[in-house]
């Protein structure tokens, strides 16, 4: 396996985990607004595989929409992350 394969499998891994920080939120806020838990850029571009001009392009696109909370702090909602994944996805495997 190639080190930069190697260290991109290895931030994914360390995302999840700090994902599942997240654990803690009650079942009910998670139920009403799963919009709720943001990821970083970082977080984003590790679990779509891309770099952050390509997530730029997607929010001038509209295929995902950034919430800034600053200059320098931007933050995606995980549910539109997930639903950009799921949108994508093709079912029955890659031919």
């Amino acid at each position: 396996m190639s080190t930069s394969r190697q260290k991109h499998l290895t931030g994914f891994y360390a995302f999840v985990m700090k994902f599942s920080e997240h654990a803690h939120l009650p079942d009910q806020i998670k139920a009403r607004h799963p919009h709720i838990i943001l990821v970083t850029l970082k977080e984003a571009q590790i679990m779509l595989a891309v770099g952050s001009t390509t997530l730029y392009a997607w929010c001038r696109q509209g295929k995902l929409t950034p919430i800034k909370f600053g200059l320098r702090c931007t933050r995606f909602r995980l549910s539109e992350i997930q639903a950009l994944i799921d949108a994508h996805t093709v079912s029955g495997g890659v031919q």
